[in-house]
């Protein structure tokens, strides 16, 4: 009896999981997953691990407003590029030595200068005259032409020099408002006239060639009592038309080579040079540039040419004293101009270091240096080409 009660208490015990979950669905449950067997036994809950609370958040000082950059102060000073002073110190001497040259050939001092014996051709004595030689007809060609009033007066290139320096300097400025390049234009026009004229007096002198009309001059002057004549000269057949001075005679010694040809070519060069660059050779030449230009250089060498040819017509000069002059200066004034230009036709900068890497680095005082952005100091400031 006894163990039929224990049995029939163990049965529900024994009963299998799927009629356990019937009996839970008959009664309206949801299906659960049968619980594990450690869940069932009856064992408490393992301790919760001590949690430590969160450290506080770093505290960091506000933001500061950033330093202010420094503060550079710079003054154009006197000396500086594009300043008075940066142009006396630089173009200063070339302007004292040209317009030196200039008062001295205006002044007249070429005609002082001795004129040493002739290089080229006879050679003839003002004050020991070999009248067998000066009238020798051989010479005729040479020495024996007769005396021509020059149709281009030295007055006449002077003015035309004027005309070109003066000209292409003032129609650039109108043009571009660059006081930089009027300065290059008028210094480089008048130092190629010059250098020009220089070189043309000194070869003179130096060569003592006589013009082909020195026989005319020398007889004009004797047989008019400017010089002595010499006792065996016969003046019954002299052209006496005209008036030779003294000036005059020792201006016929210095054939080579022709002044008139070389400062023509010279200021014809100069302007064509200026014309190529502003109308054929700058980016924003206009559309009628080319054509205009084209027409002011063959202008300007027509002019030139003109005065040339006009010392062989006029009986001044021989053929070689005109070609060489005329390439003399040619010469001379391209290469004054790539001085003063560059193959692009701007006009170049000097300085200290205006070439380098670096150009234009002055030494100015500075504010705002130093971390706190108050201290004061010493910048350099240059600029990178």
């Amino acid at each position: 009896m006894f163990v039929t009660i224990v049995v029939a208490a163990l049965l529900p015990l024994q009963a299998p999981p799927t009629a356990i979950l019937d009996d839970h669905l008959e009664a309206g449950g949801t299906p659960t997953a049968p619980a594990p067997v450690e869940a069932l036994r009856d064992e408490p809950p393992p301790p919760e691990p001590a949690t430590t609370p969160p450290a506080p958040p770093p505290t960091t000082p506000p933001p500061s407003s950033p330093a202010p950059a420094p503060v550079v102060t710079r003054q154009d000073g006197f000396f500086d590029d594009g300043q008075p002073g940066h142009y006396l110190a630089w173009y200063g001497p070339e302007y004292v030595v040209s317009l030196a040259l200039v008062g001295m050939y205006l002044g007249g001092v070429q005609d002082v200068v001795p004129i040493a014996p002739a290089l080229i051709g006879p050679q003839l004595s003002l004050e020991r005259m070999d009248t067998t030689t000066l009238l020798d007809s051989r010479l005729d060609d040479v020495i024996g032409k007769r005396y021509v009033r020059e149709k281009v007066p030295t007055e006449a290139l002077i003015a035309g020099a004027a005309v070109v320096i003066l000209g292409t300097t003032g129609a650039d400025l109108a043009a571009t408002g660059d006081l930089h390049r009027t300065n290059a234009l008028f210094l480089g026009g008048l130092e190629a006239l010059m250098g020009t004229v220089l070189v043309t007096e000194v070869t003179k002198h130096a060569f003592g060639r006589l013009r082909p009309d020195f026989r005319a001059r020398y007889i004009n002057a004797a047989c008019t009592g400017t010089i002595t004549a010499p006792a065996d000269l016969d003046c019954a057949q002299a052209d006496l038309s005209f008036r030779v001075d003294e000036e005059e005679l020792k201006d016929g010694m210095k054939s080579f080579m022709s002044g008139h040809s070389s400062s023509s070519f010279a200021m014809a060069t100069w302007g064509s040079w200026w014309l190529a660059s502003t109308l054929i050779l700058d980016e924003d030449r206009p559309d009628w540039g080319p054509a205009v230009s084209t027409i002011g250089i063959g202008a300007l060498y027509s002019l030139a040419g003109f005065s040339a040819a006009s010392r062989l017509s006029d009986n001044k000069h021989h053929p070689e004293d005109v070609a060489v002059g005329a390439a003399v200066g040619t010469a001379i004034a391209t290469s004054i101009w790539f001085v003063h230009f560059d193959t692009s036709g701007r006009a170049r900068r000097r300085g200290w270091q205006a070439d380098g890497l670096v150009s234009d680095v002055t030494v100015v005082p500075a504010l705002g240096l130093g971390e706190t952005g108050t201290g004061s100091g010493l910048a350099v400031v240059g600029r990178l080409p």
